[in-house]
């Protein structure tokens, strides 16, 4: 089994393949993007690698950036396991590791699969990734919705133009309507403004809500 380390970013991938036989590591850097996938995919092959179900990829579990790389070598068959960050940094801090660059770190990653084998990770259903999707949605929208009522009780002793003050109230409103209905998002032509109080207390049944 060839083992990939994927070194991930937000732009790009930066990958380590370990050679099973002749223990030897070639770097590659593509683009972190489905056109990046395929060039990587196609650079496998020039490596002699004689099917991607032969390739266990090692990722670090990097928020979001991991996902679509993950998803789409295990759809193509590869075998990809989705590691903690700490303990692969536990594990090139015991390797001496010196260098921080990209490159050393897809090359940790490598050495980390081979080692230890960590588990396949299993995909996530659509209707799960589409539930986490809402609920980063959800987190996003509250988090807009704080600040504007956090500038909105800053601005309660000082004497705002009406306009300004229209704007934030309107917006408040939009934002609560998205986050009660976070697949279609508000529409603040639907909502009549509201009131200070209605949005303290629509505050209060968030927080309830979500258990805070």
């Amino acid at each position: 089994m060839y083992i990939l380390g994927v070194n991930v970013a937000k732009q790009k991938l930066d990958v380590s393949l370990l050679n099973p036989v002749t223990n030897a590591s070639r770097f590659k850097s593509v683009p972190n993007t489905p056109d990046g996938f395929v060039e990587l995919r196609v650079w496998l092959g020039r490596q002699k690698v004689p099917d991607l179900s032969q390739v266990h990829l090692i990722l670090e579990a990097t928020g979001v950036y991991h996902e679509a790389v993950a998803l789409w070598f295990a759809a193509a068959s590869a075998v990809v396991s989705v590691v903690n960050p700490a303990q692969t940094k536990a594990f090139g801090q015991g390797l001496a590791v010196r260098t921080k660059t990209d490159a050393h770190d897809s090359h940790v990653l490598a050495r980390y699969g081979a080692l230890v084998n960590p588990p396949r990770w299993q995909p996530p259903t659509p209707e799960i990734r589409e539930l986490n999707a809402l609920i980063a949605r959800l987190d996003a929208v509250e988090a807009d919705l704080r600040r504007e009522r956090n500038r909105q009780e800053k601005a309660e002793g000082v004497a705002l133009p009406a306009t300004v003050a229209d704007s934030l109230q309107q917006h408040i409103t939009f934002l609560f309507g998205a986050g009660a209905n976070p697949r279609t998002g508000g529409d603040s032509r639907s909502h009549r403004p509201l009131s200070r109080s209605e949005t303290g207390s629509r505050l209060a049944a968030l927080d309830s809500r979500r258990g805070r």
